[in-house]
């Protein structure tokens, strides 16, 4: 969990920043562990920060579980909203909702309750089963997902190229989460020697802000 430090000097924990700064008309945050400060909203994409361990051991520092369990929630995520921007089916209601949320389950029983509850499914638990027949796919290994591997053999691009494709493949709109975990999968693929969380620091730090929205979480073209 990532701790900010408010500009008044009281501690806190992300969920509680919101409420603080509207109660106490703050106007910035700053992270504990790298120092950096958010002014607004910002510090809302500052989803997790370098390890004590990766800040002090630099080059030694090796990848541990909690990275790798990052990169297969962004491969997971990545799948998934491929999958759902191209569904034109008679639940298209439905999976256009599903496509604003960045935090999808990866088990049948625990993506059926979410979605019973973020789609507000109570009288319809028969949807939420349909809901997970679209996306039951992705439950494969990232080698029998073939839908993207055309685009990660080519050579990355520039950030504001691959943002586009990542946008017009997917209806034009996604959460910024959702990008970085595209731009984050695809760029470890193409550049991978390089460490996984910087990978999905610089994703953010580098989306085009023409792309982005003061109203919104959504990265649109």
């Amino acid at each position: 969990m990532v701790w900010f430090e408010c500009e008044c000097g009281e501690s806190l924990k992300k969920p509680s920043v919101q409420k603080h700064l509207q109660h106490r008309r703050c106007g910035s945050v700053t992270c504990v562990d790298c120092s950096t400060t958010f002014y607004g909203t910002d510090y809302e994409k500052h989803i997790k920060c370098v390890s004590e361990a990766q800040k002090y051991m630099g080059k030694l520092y090796k990848e541990d579980s909690a990275s790798r369990e990052g990169a297969k929630q962004d491969t997971w995520l990545t799948a998934v909203s491929e999958v759902l921007g191209s569904y034109q089916g008679p639940l298209r209601h439905y999976v256009d909702r599903l496509q604003q949320y960045d935090n999808i389950p990866r088990k049948q029983k625990a993506f059926e309750n979410f979605v019973i509850n973020s789609l507000n499914l109570k009288r319809e638990p028969s949807t939420a089963t349909q809901l997970w027949k679209i996306i039951e796919p992705c439950v494969r290994k990232p080698s029998e997902n073939t839908g993207s591997t055309a685009q990660q053999s080519n050579a990355w691009k520039s950030y504001e190229e691959e943002t586009m494709e990542v946008l017009n493949r997917n209806g034009g709109s996604l959460p910024w989460k959702l990008v970085q975990s595209h731009l984050a999968k695809r760029r470890k693929t193409t550049h991978p020697t390089e460490d996984y969380d910087q990978i999905r620091m610089n994703v953010l730090a580098n989306i085009p802000t023409q792309f982005l929205s003061e109203s919104s979480n959504l990265v649109s073209l």
